[in-house]
């Protein structure tokens, strides 16, 4: 057991001594072991449209992905859980999520599962890769083999956040490598969130120059308000053809 591992099973329980046990959404109580997001605020997060997915794959010229999926708009409430989940450590909302990603992919088959990793230094700071965790647990309800060192991040690239489409691109060249041959295999990558799609492609263009048949990726939600301005173009555009 590793001492992250030890830290977090020690100072869970003081935390929820510390803390009302209540939804932070709805303030109802938690059940027990639960946290910060009670079943029922949880169920109804919104899904991402098909229609919004289409338009995200759309606007990535050159993907070397093959499907992509994703399970959430990026809400106020998933807004929050993924600030708690990378900056808070609490690393128990990677289950939860996890559950819907799974479901996402249960008609897939593949022959291994990774992640996008975090730069090491990066990854030293926080502590985990949120990324992993979120994939470890879509292996294990799919019971699919999970390799969290298939890719490797060899460049410490700044922050996506703050940089437009063609300097996200830029940024994540050259970024990733992978540590195997694949021979044929079918990959399932996974990552948290998904903006523009250059981190995930970057990966899965490495994933298919190692020899990879398909690459599917997946994340757990996108912006909304970018498909929303691209769709409502697409379909301008139709109504006038």
């Amino acid at each position: 057991m590793s001492f992250y591992t030890k830290f977090i099973d020690f100072i869970e329980p003081v935390i929820a001594l510390a803390l009302p046990a209540l939804c932070l959404f709805c303030d109802k109580p938690l059940p027990p072991r639960r946290k910060i997001i009670c079943p029922d605020c949880f169920d109804q997060m919104p899904p991402l449209p098909p229609a919004y997915q289409d338009v995200l794959k759309a606007e990535i010229i050159d993907h070397y992905f093959d499907e992509m999926l994703v399970v959430y708009q990026f809400s106020e409430t998933f807004q929050k859980l993924i600030h708690f989940l990378k900056y808070q450590r609490y690393t128990t909302l990677a289950q939860y999520l996890a559950g819907d990603l799974a479901r996402s992919v249960e008609n897939k088959v593949y022959d291994l599962i990774c992640c996008v990793p975090l730069h090491p230094v990066k990854e030293k700071e926080r502590g985990y890769n949120q990324s992993a965790l979120l994939a470890g647990h879509v292996a294990r309800l799919r019971q699919s083999p999970f390799h969290p060192t298939l890719l490797k991040r060899t460049k410490n690239t700044v922050s996506q956040t703050t940089l437009h489409k063609e300097q996200r691109q830029a940024n994540v060249d050259d970024a990733f490598s992978c540590t195997e041959q694949l021979a044929g295999k079918s990959i399932l990558l996974i990552d948290d969130v998904i903006t523009t799609g250059s981190t995930l492609n970057a990966c899965a263009r490495v994933l298919k120059e190692s020899g990879s048949k398909t690459v599917d990726v997946a994340a757990l939600a996108t912006p909304m308000d970018y498909l929303q301005r691209n769709l409502e173009k697409e379909t301008a555009k139709l109504l006038i053809a």
